[in-house]
Order: structure tokens, then sequence, then C-alpha cells
């Protein structure tokens, strides 16, 4: 293909754009330009096409082939006119998955934003002739929802980032919107519609988001009754993850009711440094009870808190990584059942235990019988079984010789 930029383009009612023609697509209106043509020496045909609608690759380059009056079908080798090296990757567009209408105050559409598969997003707006337009260049920018935000029966609607996460957050029965574009698109033209409203800002768990959530608080601050933002868990993505994870109604309103308003006179970043991400409670503010299901008894209970607490270098730590431990092994349990020893007394055998070799504690046990404690000598035979055996004087000066050192708790070697 020979032609110039400047045939090209008045044979497709498009304009010239750099070293490519921004055209109508195929079935698209006039004012159109979704369709990108760019004279290429190598390609099939002398071209290559690219539609930004989504349109199939193969559709477009027979359009342009028949408006350009070249010879053939356009269809004989299954090209899109892309280089050869990657005719062999080359693959249809992307499907359209969702589409999100934009209303005005009446309910008619403005605008639409497609989400394509992989995630992409386009966005769109009526030719008045049943077409489209493939810009939202000189539409009115309003909320998602808008409908739906001015006949709610209260003031309070949730922001979130997205299409989806504002439809799922509505399916919860809560007014919700978002802005078209996604994090850091909010425009001056959104803001006035929530005047005098009562508005909870939910911002996807990422950099983009969190600067999102502090653009949009300072310029919601000076016009809403009050602004909170409500901040997930850090396991989730967004609140559609939330959602999808089992998130309820009521769980949300708790949320919403936890989160601290923001002051007029205080930024929203501030206030985001001053909230904490998980929620606390005050020690004197914590329910006790004596009853209940224990782990262990009387030291370990199936739902609730417990406080250790000593002198420091006394052994706490090492007293509830061994409690923890033979818990989750189920040692300490079994242990003391079959041997009639209270569990308490079995943890306490076993904390000081660990500290003697195999030899030692089967002579513990053994002393233990003859005085007729026979329970606690069973609990030091079982665990005998564990202990590592006792180093002898030639294997310790081998070591020694070997450059190897004795560990100082459990009498094994080590380099």
């Amino acid at each position: 293909m020979n032609s110039s930029l400047s045939t090209i383009a008045k044979a497709l009612g498009g304009e010239v754009s750099g070293n490519s023609v921004l055209c109508p697509g195929p079935r698209h209106s006039a004012e159109d330009r979704s369709l990108s043509v760019t004279p290429k020496a190598d390609a099939p045909d002398g071209f290559l096409v690219h539609s930004f609608a989504g349109d199939d690759d193969i559709a477009c380059k027979d359009y342009v082939r028949a408006k350009l009056g070249l010879n053939g079908t356009g269809s004989y080798n299954k090209g899109n006119g892309k280089d050869h090296a990657n005719a062999s990757k080359s693959k249809r567009s992307p499907a359209i998955v969702a589409t999100y209408n934009y209303n005005d105050e009446n309910g008619d559409l403005l605008f639409q934003v497609l989400r394509k598969e992989p995630k992409t997003f386009l966005q769109r707006q009526p030719d008045g002739k049943g077409g489209w337009v493939w810009s939202t260049k000189g539409v009115r920018q309003v909320p998602y929802r808008l409908p739906e935000l001015l006949a709610a029966e209260h003031d309070t609607v949730i922001i979130v980032e997205g299409e989806k996460d504002a439809d799922n957050v509505a399916k919860l029965g809560f007014t919700a919107t978002t802005n078209a574009g996604g994090a850091g698109k909010w425009s001056p033209d959104l803001t006035p519609y929530f005047k005098g409203r009562d508005v909870f800002f939910i911002p996807d768990n990422d950099r983009p988001g969190e600067a999102h959530a502090q653009k949009v608080c300072a310029a919601l601050t000076p016009v809403a009754k009050s602004v909170r933002i409500v901040r997930l868990s850090v396991k989730y993505k967004d609140v559609s993850d939330w959602i999808s994870a089992g998130g309820t109604a009521d769980e949300l309103a708790r949320l919403l009711n936890e989160a601290p308003p923001i002051a007029p006179d205080v930024s929203p970043e501030e206030t985001s440094k001053a909230m904490p991400r998980f929620p606390l409670t005050a020690f004197g503010e914590i329910k006790w009870t004596t009853r209940g299901e224990y782990i262990v008894k009387d030291v370990l209970p199936l739902v609730g808190l417990v406080l250790i607490y000593g002198p420091p270098k006394c052994g706490k730590s090492f007293w509830a990584f061994d409690l923890a431990m033979h818990v989750a092994r189920g040692v300490l349990v079994a242990q003391a059942r079959d041997a009639g020893v209270d569990e308490v007394l079995a943890s306490e055998i076993t904390l000081k235990a660990v500290s003697f070799d195999r030899e030692t504690l089967l002579e513990a046990r053994h002393v233990l019988t003859r005085l007729g404690y026979a329970g606690v000598a069973e609990m030091l035979k079982r665990v005998a079984r564990t202990a590592p055996r006792r180093i002898t004087w030639h294997e310790r000066m081998a070591a020694k010789a070997a450059g190897v050192r004795r560990a100082p708790c459990d009498n094994a070697l080590t380099g």
C-alpha cells in the first residue's frame, strides 16, 4: 500500500495522528475514532490495525481493505495485519465482561465504562445515532449509581474504588457509589453531589488506593456533613474481596460505626495515621470468666486470654512455647491422662525434665517409683523416650578435638 496518510484518512473518514490514521471502526458512527491504521511496508497488505473498542482484528482489516479498494476479501490468511514475527501470537480481542452505566438524575445514559478480560477498561458515550463515540470528552461527570444516590432515604453514602465494588456494597443494602476511571481520577464535578452527606470511604489496600482516599476525602471534607475512612483488614485487597470472604451487612455496619470522623481542620492523612489498623481493647475492659472449656485444665482455656507474668529471665517464653508445642502435638494431655497425673503437674514435670538427658531421667524415675510416686515416674519414663542420650567423656573429648561444641540445653553435639 503506497497511499499517503492523508489519502488513507480521507478514504476512511478519519484523521492523521502521528504516523497513523484514527478513524471509525466497522459499524461505528462517523465521529468515532476507535480504529487505528498504521502503514507498514512489511505487514500483510501494507498496514497494521488496532481497535480501541475491542472489535475483531480480522473484521477491522477487511473493513479497511474494502474502504481502500484493495483486492481480495482480506481474510485469506486469517491475519490481522500485525507483524509477521507476531503472527503466531495473534489472538482475538479480549471480550467485554461487564458494562457499567453512568446515568444522569433522570436515569438517562451519559456514558458507559466497559470492563474487558484480561482486566482493562474502556469508556464510551452514545453518539445520538445508535452508535458510540469511544471517548467521554465533553461528557458531564457524575457519580456512579447517581439515581440511587439521589433517591436514598438517608444521607449516608459509601464511596469505593470501582463499579464492581459499588454494586457489591449496594447488594448488602447500602447506598454506594464510585467515580469513573478508578484511583486518582476523582473529578471536582463530583464533589457537590456529596454536600451535607455522611460519607464513608472504603479504599483498596494498596498505595494507589490510599492516595485516592486522601484525595477524595480532602475534596469532600469542606462540603460533606462528615467524612470517615473505613479500613478493612490488610488480608483483603478490596471490599469485594472482603464480601467474598464472608463479610456481611451487619459487620460492615459495625465498621462504619467504629470509623472516626475526619475533623474539618485535620487532614485525612493525619487522621489516617491516628487510626489503628486493628481494633484494640483496653485491659480493664476485658470481660473475665472462670468457667469454660480448657485445652489444659485451669491453665489454657479453649477461648479467652492467658496472662503469663513473672520477673525477667524466669522462663516465661520457654514455658509458653513448650506448653504450646505439647498441646499442638497432643503429648501433654495424652501422657498425663495415661499416667494418671494432673495436666498442670504434667506441664511442670515436662518443663523441668527437658533439661536432662535420657539416663538421668530414667534414674530419677527409679527413685520416684521406690518413693511411691508411680504417676510422676511414669511421666518421666515417657519424657525420657524423646530425651537426648548422655554424652560420654570419650565422646566429649573427641568432639572437642574435632572442634564441635556441646549445645548448652539439649546435651546434643552441634557444629
